[in-house]
């Protein structure tokens, strides 16, 4: 499930690009939507197009893989400044702001490598539910400032917000 939620906001994203009127939710919800009545129709055929909507991202990320090589190996240009194996160690080179997030990394896998996926996925949960609720609070601080008229005007209503 992870995994879709990624997907779905990738959609959002990606089709923002080129179609950048439609808002990003819209995108979303239309591929939550799809995917959705294709599962209702059989779980086979929602299995089915999963596989080929992971080949095509392994295709893809094959074909980037292949393009970089032949940027660095044949010497392409970015606006005529030659690109190769320099900028590996210019710019600061590796871990241009320390090494302390890699190093959390490794030393969970080394410590308990077992349950390094667990902690690292509940720390995630845990910063982003963090940010959903400071934004919540920003957001009843903010209307609860508002008066009726301004409230009116918003563009974005939230129902029953004075409950909250």
């Amino acid at each position: 499930m992870v995994v879709w939620i990624a997907e779905v906001t990738a959609v959002g994203i990606y089709m923002g690009i080129s179609f950048p009127e439609t808002p990003q939710w819209l995108w979303a919800l239309s591929s939550i939507v799809m995917m959705g009545l294709i599962n209702l129709i059989a779980v086979k055929v929602c299995g089915e197009c999963d596989f080929w909507f992971a080949l095509i991202k392994v295709v893809a990320i094959a074909a980037m893989i292949a393009l970089g090589g032949a940027v660095i190996l044949f010497d392409f240009t970015n606006d005529w400044q030659r690109i190769g194996l320099s900028n590996l160690w210019q710019h600061g080179g590796f871990f241009p702001n320390g090494i302390g997030g890699s190093m959390t990394g490794v030393v969970l896998n080394y410590f308990v490598p077992d349950k390094a996926f667990q902690y690292m996925i509940a720390a995630v949960t845990f910063t982003g539910l963090m940010v959903w609720i400071a934004i919540l609070i920003t957001q009843i601080q903010f209307r609860r400032s508002l008066s009726k008229s301004q409230v009116a005007d918003l563009a974005y209503r939230a129902p029953w917000w004075h409950y909250s």
